[in-house]
């Protein structure tokens, strides 16, 4: 009696604990429905192993701006709308057992997209992103204890952490007209690095009758990482896994080799008695990584909501900011020069890559730094298409034969050859200066001068369709 008593007792304590906790428990058989069109070949093969229901996932909820990730630690969602750690003390033991087998449990997003960047001296540095489908959390999981993967550092967020909006926005008084609006607590922002918080309000709003942009996550449970080496399923589950992880680390995992390339490439100036600069050398390698799809860029939103809510956003800087220019917002994106029918950017002026040479940057050097970087870049893509690097039959050799790049700048000073105007820019790319609002494509004035477009760098597609 008194067994049963405290059996009891223990099922009701878990249960009131996982009222707080905003999970689902999905077994298989739930899940599927959620797998078969995002995932197919994952689903095919859990379909052929049919493991039995101890093999679930929980399926969470989460807005635009949540954290899924933060240094490294997993937050969950509670249902009064707060975000917590997995070891909090209000989090069953049931459900810590089965999901700190990693400190990223593997995780599928159903919709919408992820973005991991780390944040530094008000800079935000993305370092991928992910789109519904794939499976997150495969470094920490599959790398054992002990490597090299630092765990600790990275942020993962619900949509697109490092979007923000071309025109300026920080404009005092109109700032506080769309505040009191729709309740927002944040202060007119100080650079495009505050843009994010703002959006995430908006998108909260509960004045705003469109904030129903959400992203629902699948994470698999423990038992699916509990070592069956006799089962060929679990074997093929298990390879699966491994096989997306080697994917998606191909440049990583080569890095010491495309180190070799670009020592060749110091070497070839060296022969030239050319010499540059540290910080456009590291500014050139990054632009090799977004041209092979391994940095993200960034290009305008448009009729495309995963990486957030950014129509109606537009929308609202329209009617309540009275935005006087077209509210174009940039979002990450990972440049594919075998089926980006749309151009990228990059800026110097407002860089997201990891600097290793630290300077002084002032306002008039941008475009003597854009001037300089053209000429590195003309220098070392020549040089790679005469198979001075031994890159022959590789992603990198074919991203570079395959992708213009152009050199924008606010100024139009005619001593800088090769540098365009940033009208050209607006001209020939229509998604910078139009928006879609309720179904109705409306262009409006470009605006030109931002801290962005001051030095920006233009890649496009010679072979997609």
């Amino acid at each position: 009696m008194e067994l049963t008593y405290n059996i009891k007792l223990f099922s009701e304590i878990i249960m009131a604990k996982n009222e707080y906790l905003k999970l689902e428990f999905l077994t298989w058989k739930n899940a599927r429905k959620y797998l078969c069109d995002i995932n197919p070949d994952l689903t095919k093969i859990i379909d052929d192993w049919n493991p039995d229901n101890s093999f679930g996932f929980y399926k969470g909820v989460y807005q635009y701006g949540d954290l899924l990730l933060e240094e490294g630690k997993l937050c969950l969602p509670f249902s009064n709308g707060e975000f917590v750690y997995l070891t909090d003390s209000r989090i069953s033991e049931k459900i810590k057992a089965d999901l700190n087998y990693s400190s990223f449990p593997i995780s599928i997003l159903i919709q919408k997209s992820a973005e991991v960047y780390f944040e530094v001296n008000n800079r935000v540095i993305p370092l991928v992103i992910f789109p519904s489908g794939i499976p997150l959390g495969l470094l920490e999981t599959l790398d054992p204890i002990g490597s090299c993967c630092i765990r600790n550092i990275w942020n993962v967020s619900i949509g697109a952490r490092s979007a923000f909006m071309i025109p300026k926005i920080s404009d005092r008084e109109t700032h506080n007209k769309l505040a009191k609006e729709f309740n927002l607590s944040i202060s007119k922002p100080n650079s495009s690095f505050d843009h994010f918080e703002i959006f995430k309000q908006l998108a909260r709003s509960e004045k705003n009758s469109d904030s129903s942009w959400t992203s629902d996550i699948l994470f698999m449970n423990r038992k699916w990482f509990e070592t069956d080496y006799n089962n060929y399923h679990w074997l093929k589950f298990n390879n699966y896994l491994h096989e997306y992880m080697v994917r998606y680390s191909s440049y990583t995992r080569n890095k010491s080799t495309v180190d070799v390339m670009y020592q060749l490439f110091v070497k070839e100036l060296e022969t030239g008695n050319k010499r540059t600069f540290a910080h456009l050398f590291d500014t050139l390698k990054h632009i090799v990584s977004i041209m092979v799809g391994a940095a993200p860029s960034f290009r305008p939103a448009r009729n495309d909501e995963c990486a957030g809510p950014f129509n109606m956003i537009q929308k609202l800087y329209l009617e309540y900011y009275s935005l006087h220019y077209c509210p174009t917002v940039m979002v990450p994106h990972h440049y594919n020069f075998l089926n980006d029918t749309r151009p990228s950017y990059y800026s110097i002026s407002q860089p997201s890559l990891f600097e290793t040479a630290l300077r002084s940057r002032k306002l008039e050097s941008f475009i003597d730094d854009l001037y300089q970087l053209r000429l590195l870049f003309e220098s070392f893509t020549t040089l790679a298409k005469k198979g001075k690097f031994r890159i022959d039959g590789t992603l990198i050799e074919n991203a570079i034969k395959s992708t213009d790049v152009d050199y924008f700048h606010t100024s139009e000073d005619s001593v800088y050859n090769g540098i365009k105007s940033i009208k050209e820019m607006s001209d020939d790319d229509i998604f910078l200066s139009t928006v879609s609002i309720d179904n109705n494509v409306t262009q409006l004035k470009f605006s030109e001068i931002s801290s962005f477009t001051r030095s920006c760098i233009r890649l496009k597609s010679t072979t997609a369709d």
